[in-house]
């Protein structure tokens, strides 16, 4: 005999879907409305580049290098180059793209937002900071904001002189100096280090392929500061009227600069003393700290106030004496 079947089936419990709550906060900018963000880093990268669309001078030495500054601790807890064949750049991109809420068209009119100005320094920014974190030329953002790295690899090629001082041809760089890199070079470097796209060396080819190391004079900041030093000295050894003459307009406002620069130089180093374990130390710290524009103004008066000194002080006495 059948056993009854229960006419009342046993329903089965359907699982709810959890809705996700988003616990991220949420940040007004100037230019990019109101974004969403996840942690510092995020609210970092944010706030660079809100600045950096809506900046109209100091793109290349201010805001860029402040974008990719704020990148730099995305780049090295993502493995975006270890994923990607072109070097985490869209990875990267999108990123930013999702934390600035950024889209091509009007989700309303349709209409095209694309702001190809802002895209490309987004893509310097993010470059810079893949090469600060991988790159092997040792990029970095110095104190003053500048992007700076070794010499050989922002130069590869340079233009040098002959041994008698004749033809100007490039060759090989072998100086390993740190030095201002341009927001082109380090495009370059970022094509050759990052990418692996063999560098176009045809100029350095057709010029300087018959030049070593041994027979050409590199322009170093030695040899430049010595010729420098030479033809201050021919100046100075010139009468009144040829002097006005030859030192005039621009050269006269770079000379300023350059006396300027040096007399800083020189008061910071008469503060500074090294004791028996080689620490050196200063006895006027505010040289140092306090900032570029308030410093240029102390010296210019000091310097303005010698220059008069000196030009009222030397006398046919006080030289006989």
């Amino acid at each position: 005999m059948k056993k009854a079947t229960k006419n009342n089936s046993v329903k089965k419990k359907q699982k709810t879907k959890k809705t996700k709550v988003d616990t991220r906060l949420t940040f007004e900018t100037k230019s990019l409305g109101q974004v969403k963000y996840s942690n510092k880093t995020d609210l970092n990268i944010i706030k660079a580049g809100d600045a950096l669309l809506t900046a109209v001078k100091g793109i290349y030495n201010t805001y860029i290098p402040n974008l990719a500054k704020a990148l730099v601790p995305y780049i090295k807890s993502s493995k975006i180059l270890q994923t990607s064949k072109s070097g985490g750049m869209p990875e990267a991109k999108k990123h930013c793209w999702k934390l600035f809420g950024y889209e091509t068209k009007d989700s309303e009119t349709g209409l095209n937002t694309k702001n190809e100005s802002f895209e490309r320094n987004v893509a310097r920014a993010v470059k810079l900071a893949i090469l600060i974190v991988h790159g092997k030329s040792k990029l970095a953002i110095d104190k003053n904001n500048k992007i700076v790295g070794i010499s050989k690899c922002v130069e590869p090629m340079v233009r040098v002189t002959t041994a008698k001082g004749k033809a100007m041809k490039l060759v090989k760089n072998f100086e390993t100096d740190i030095i201002p890199c341009t927001i082109a070079n380090m495009e370059r470097i970022f094509a050759e280090d990052i990418l692996k796209q063999k560098p176009d060396n045809r100029k350095g080819k057709n010029k300087g392929e018959n030049l070593t190391k041994s027979n050409v004079n590199l322009f170093t900041f030695d040899k430049v500061l010595k010729a420098v030093s030479t033809k201050l000295v021919d100046f100075n050894l010139m009468d009144a009227e040829k002097l006005v003459t030859k030192v005039q307009g621009e050269q006269l406002s770079r000379l300023k600069d350059i006396a300027q620069q040096i007399t800083l130089i020189l008061a910071k180093l008469e503060t500074c003393t090294t004791n028996a374990n080689a620490e050196v130390k200063t006895n006027n710290s505010v040289l140092f700290e306090m900032q570029d524009k308030a410093r240029q103004t102390i010296v210019k008066r000091h310097f303005t106030t010698a220059v008069f000194s000196l030009s009222k002080e030397p006398t046919k006495e006080s030289i006989s004496k």
